[in-house]
């Protein structure tokens, strides 16, 4: 069971790849997309994973209104070694106790023998703190750009300039 549209995001206290503690509400009043990264270690993150953590870098200027939050059951130093391979601008938070995981409905269960990854999940949570977009089928070509066009369309901005294009000709 994950979260629905609507519901209050969990806030979590989770260490950075940078040793920093950072919580859900440090983003009060200001939008976030929590992505559910399955694994940072290199010979098990698949290479979609790199895709949009580069892709969210590289298109930051069409929703400067936008963090991005990512999070793992890995540790801190994978998530800094994650961080390092490519240009992660953002956060990468370590849920070694899944807890967070299982707030956010991503844990597998302890009887699933890949319960050491998260599902591959994405929220859009409002500056109030509500979830208002889930994301359950991430498509590396165009998450990035979904949850851009996404929260383009709810603050009432016109879609990024060729932003449909770039969309469509994706599919």
């Amino acid at each position: 069971m994950t979260l629905e549209v609507g519901q209050k995001a969990p806030d979590f206290a989770l260490t950075d790849q940078n040793g920093q503690t950072i919580r859900l509400g440090d983003y009060s009043g200001q939008w976030a997309v929590i992505w559910w990264i399955p694994s940072t270690m290199a010979e098990m993150t698949p290479a979609c994973c790199d895709q949009i953590a580069r892709g969210f870098g590289e298109h930051a200027a069409e929703s400067p209104d936008l963090n991005v939050i990512g999070l793992s059951f890995d540790n801190p130093d994978m998530m800094r070694t994650f961080a390092q391979r490519g240009t992660v601008l953002f956060p990468l938070l370590s849920d070694e106790t899944r807890e967070t995981g299982k707030a956010y409905g991503v844990y597998r269960g302890d009887a699933d023998e890949w319960n050491c990854f998260p599902r591959k999940r994405a929220f859009l949570v409002d500056p109030a703190g509500n979830v208002a977009r889930v994301y359950l089928n991430i498509d590396p070509d165009l998450f990035v750009h979904e949850v851009i066009s996404d929260l383009r369309e709810l603050v009432g901005l016109p879609p990024a300039k060729g932003l449909l294009q770039r969309l469509f000709s994706k599919a």
